[in-house]
């Protein structure tokens, strides 16, 4: 799939953007990683895992008591 993607991105390289996430690095060359994320490097910085479980307790029963 990834040779699939950088093909196409190459090919419309002026007009495309292929933005991919995935839990494990590319496996072939050649595929530009802007970023790099893990349980500690976090997307929303300041979020904790405590956090997290708190909310998905209220989403799941939609009572935040």
């Amino acid at each position: 799939m990834y040779a699939t993607l950088l093909t196409a991105a190459r090919e419309h390289i002026d007009d495309l953007q292929i933005i991919v996430a995935d839990n494990d690095p590319p496996p072939i060359p050649g595929v530009h990683r802007a970023l790099e994320l893990s349980d500690t490097d976090r997307l929303v910085p300041g979020v904790t895992v405590a956090q997290e479980a708190s909310d998905a307790e209220t989403d799941q029963s939609g009572d935040s008591s």
